[in-house]
């Protein structure tokens, strides 16, 4: 987690923002190319 919030805080524009509920977070790499990006997925909230 620490090195996805990391790699967020750098190259997204937005950061990395909060996240609500459950969390799945993805980094994909490469062996040629190391990281090379990565995704996120959130619950849904209800009110």
């Amino acid at each position: 987690m620490r090195v996805w919030n990391e790699w967020m805080l750098c190259e997204h524009p937005q950061g990395a923002g909060p996240l609500v509920g459950a969390q799945m977070r993805y980094l994909i790499g490469s062996e040629h190319a190391g990281l090379v990006g990565s995704g996120r997925r959130s619950g849904a909230a209800t009110a």
